[in-house]
C-alpha cells in the first residue's frame, strides 16, 4: 500500500503538470491526499477539480463523498444531492457517506435504507452487517458478514488498509 500510494502521487503529480485543467488529474491529485489524511490539501484540490466540470457527476459524487467522509457532512452531501439531481443513475458506492453520516448519528434504519441501495460486493455486505447488528437483527448481520467473507475472503488479512481507503 505505501508503494502504491507513492505511485500514485508521483502519477498525479505528472498528470497535474502535463494538464493542470484536468479534472480527473486534479481529482487523482486530491484523492492521493485524502488517503495520507493530508485534509487542507485535500480539500483545496477536490474543490479544484469539482470546480473545473461541476456537470461531471462521478467526480462531484466521489467529491462530496470525500468531503463528507473528512468530516465536511454538510458540503460533502449536498454536493452528493446535487449529482444525485444531475444523474439519478449514479453508481451505489457514493452511498457510502449518507450511510455514514446517518449511522455515526445512530439513525440505523436510514443507514440500513442507505445499506441496501448499496450493490457493491466489498460494501453492501459489510454495511448492511453493521446496520443489523447496530438494530440488533442479528441472523440478518451473520448472514450479510458471512456473505461479505465469501466475497472478500482476504479481509480479516488486509482490513485495515480497505477501510481507510473507504472511511
Amino acid at each position: 500500500f505505501p508503494n502504491d500510494l507513492e505511485m500514485q502521487q508521483k502519477l498525479a503529480d505528472r498528470a497535474v503538470e502535463l494538464d493542470p485543467h484536468c479534472q480527473h488529474a486534479q481529482w487523482a491529485k486530491a484523492y492521493g491526499f485524502y488517503l495520507t489524511r493530508e485534509r487542507e490539501q485535500f480539500e483545496h484540490l477536490a474543490r479544484l477539480a469539482l470546480s473545473i466540470n461541476p456537470s461531471d457527476t462521478n467526480i462531484a459524487a466521489a467529491v462530496g463523498q470525500k468531503l463528507a467522509m473528512a468530516g465536511n457532512w454538510d458540503e460533502g452531501l449536498e454536493i452528493i444531492e446535487t449529482a444525485i439531481h444531475l444523474n439519478p443513475f449514479l453508481p451505489s458506492w457514493f452511498r457510502t457517506a449518507t450511510y455514514t453520516y446517518n449511522y455515526i448519528n445512530e439513525d440505523y434504519e436510514l443507514a440500513l435504507s442507505e445499506a441496501k441501495r448499496i450493490n457493491t460486493p466489498h460494501m453492501g455486505h459489510m454495511l448492511r452487517a453493521a446496520a443489523y447488528g447496530a438494530l440488533g437483527i442479528k441472523d440478518a448481520a451473520k448472514s450479510e458478514l458471512e456473505e461479505f467473507l465469501t466475497v472478500n475472503p482476504g479481509f480479516t488479512q488486509n482490513h485495515q488498509e480497505l477501510l481507510l481507503r473507504i472511511f
